[in-house]
């Protein structure tokens, strides 16, 4: 889809698999890499689309300079739309997908690239109720994000940005001189001053991903300083299951100390490490009401350290879990609201 398409332009109900992606000159896109290979099983360039009941697996993408976007990949550059472009992404099944590069590979399930935008462009990019699963990255340089790799230029677009409601699993790394994010792995591109906390992650289970390096199940980087004062967090993490994740730093998340994620109502549970550390890198004043093992006792942020008590084959919490109520709905940083969903992973009403 690269003739300005929107959520119109419908493809629903197909098994997308063999695909080898478009080699596309993306010098005016982030990152600005020149020729990669892109888009295996499908390719949105500047436009949007509903994407919704497909299976897309089995693409292997294989190319001496970047590969990007195994299954799906998704660009959003151009800042001389004024029309609402959404790019819809749900109930898929992406799975299975690999790239292979002798630089970089990113997004083996799932890529988006999204650019500046000017104050009078809207669109809003929404991932949801998808399984994204056993999709895997090597290069010999750079590896990120096998399950759903993600590249921003603040400040970010004008709309909602969210990733919700999805099974993320069984995604890995394999090799590289740098590996970030098994599950998602989120950059930021530039250090302008940006009032939208993007993406919005909620109500995802995000398990059993691998990292050779950092963040096995979420990893955020940022090319400048985003934690400053009075500047939204980014990404805003709420209400999601990280659990059997594993990577030598954060195998539950990990940033660097230049960005500023906010973390509200998470698990994370026995994600491995060398250090038996579940997060790095992180602010401890984003850090609030989640479950994390390793603490304790409650603190004064109301994070908590008790076993789940995960029912048997499932991530999903019995009636007597300790953390079932320990959360909270809504909570103020830097003068923004963010709530918690009200319903859960399945649809059930919270907190019970």
């Amino acid at each position: 889809m690269i003739s300005g398409e929107d959520s119109t332009s419908v493809l629903c109900g197909f098994t997308v698999t063999g695909g080898t992606g478009t080699i596309i000159d993306i010098k005016d896109l982030p990152p600005s890499y020149a020729f990669v290979r892109t888009g295996g099983g499908i390719l949105v360039i500047d436009g949007g689309c509903r994407i919704e009941h497909n299976i897309i697996r089995d693409i292997h993408m294989d190319f001496t300079l970047e590969t990007y976007g195994g299954g799906v990949a998704c660009y959003l550059a151009s800042n001389e739309r004024t029309d609402q472009k959404n790019i819809i992404i749900q109930n898929n099944s992406i799975m299975q997908n690999y790239l292979v590069s002798a630089e970089a590979a990113i997004g083996a399930g799932l890529y988006i690239s999204v650019e500046s935008a000017v104050s009078d462009y809207t669109g809003n990019i929404i991932i949801q109720d998808n399984l994204i699963s056993h999709n895997n990255s090597s290069a010999a340089n750079v590896s990120m994000g096998p399950g759903i790799g993600i590249f921003m230029v603040l400040p970010t677009m004008n709309g909602e940005f969210a990733i919700r409601n999805n099974v993320i699993t069984y995604n890995k790394n394999h090799s590289g001189k740098f590996n970030h994010g098994g599950g998602i792995y989120v950059v930021y591109w530039s250090s302008a001053a940006d009032l939208n906390s993007s993406p919005l992650i909620y109500n995802n289970i995000i398990a059993d991903n691998y990292s050779q390096h950092d963040g096995g199940g979420i990893s955020v980087y940022a090319f400048h300083n985003i934690r400053k004062p009075g500047i939204s967090p980014k990404p805003v993490v709420i209400n999601n299951t990280l659990v059997n994740n594993s990577a030598i730093k954060g195998p539950g998340l990990w940033t660097d100390t230049k960005a500023d994620p906010l973390l509200l109502n998470n698990i994370f549970w026995n994600n491995s490490t060398p250090t038996n550390t579940e997060l790095s890198g992180v602010n401890s004043a984003s850090i609030k009401y989640n479950n994390i093992r390793g603490y304790k006792y409650q603190d004064s942020k109301g994070n908590f350290g008790f076993d789940p008590g995960f029912t048997e084959n499932s991530y999903e919490l019995p009636e007597n879990s300790y953390c079932i109520g320990r959360g909270i709905d809504s909570i103020q940083v830097e003068g923004n609201w963010y709530y918690a969903p009200k319903r859960d992973h399945h649809g059930n009403v919270r907190p019970d």
